[in-house]
């Protein structure tokens, strides 16, 4: 059983929306645009996706802070997947044990996880896709397994990642840009015993106030730390911040 919502070029869904059946689905698809300002509760999926023509600076799924996604039963998923920018400022899948992946992509444009009420968890995998990616709001995923190559949150920005968050995850965590890193005023953790942290810019990475400026006053301190192993990876600069750590806590933990 399935809830299909299919809308025209801009729309806003400002209620409650419930598929609280076996397996029921909750899918979205939106020719241009979809605000999300209230609930949506699904015994298993969760699906939005959203545009169909490539076009700058138009946001194609924005969630506001008035709205909770959830999937309620024992194997679900949810997707968001917009063809340009996705603002995402609510809170999903908080108190979802059985939610196994959670998965945002801005297929053309920038990913924004806001600060102001931004904040994914799960107890599975998740995964945030974008030209871009900026991470102001807070991450959690309380997945780990034993396999050393897999990786329970992975980040990939095509061109630029920047990341102003606390992202904790129990599992591996992997960070990845075709361009530049910049991780300021954050704190990013793999805890759970054997779990690895990389983090890879195909220019350049920067951790903490590389440059800092008289006067200013505000936070930029990071802190990066896992279990077995934290690897570091510029093709071009590496910068460390006096304000920056990074460490590993395994008695044969590897730093790189």
């Amino acid at each position: 059983w399935s809830s299909d919502v299919c809308s025209s070029d801009l729309s806003v869904l400002q209620g409650s929306l419930i598929a609280a059946g076996p397996s029921a689905d909750i899918i979205i698809d939106a020719s241009r645009s979809i605000e999300i300002r209230g609930d949506l509760s699904a015994n298993r999926n969760i699906v939005i996706s959203a545009g169909k023509l490539v076009e700058a600076g138009v946001v194609s799924v924005r969630t506001h802070s008035s709205s909770r996604l959830t999937s309620t039963g024992v194997a679900g998923q949810i997707t968001i997947t917009g063809l340009n920018d996705v603002v995402i400022n609510n809170v999903i899948g908080l108190d979802n044990p059985g939610l196994t992946s959670v998965a945002v992509t801005s297929s053309f444009g920038t990913l924004t996880v806001a600060r102001e009420a931004g904040r994914i968890e799960t107890g599975g995998e998740l995964l945030l896709r974008g030209q871009n990616v900026q991470v102001e709001g807070m991450l959690r995923s309380s997945r780990a397994t034993a396999q050393e190559d897999d990786r329970e949150l992975r980040i990939l920005a095509i061109q630029d990642l920047h990341v102003l968050a606390d992202v904790r995850v129990s599992g591996s965590a992997s960070l990845s840009a075709g361009r530049d890193i910049r991780v300021d005023n954050a704190t990013i953790t793999s805890a759970a015993a054997g779990q690895t942290l990389t983090l890879t810019a195909g220019r350049n990475l920067s951790l903490g106030n590389v440059d800092p400026v008289a006067g200013d006053l505000a936070p930029h301190a990071v802190m990066l730390a896992a279990d077995r192993s934290l690897q570091l990876r510029a093709t071009s600069d590496l910068r460390l911040a006096a304000d920056a750590s990074a460490s590993v806590s395994a008695s044969a933990g590897e730093l790189s």
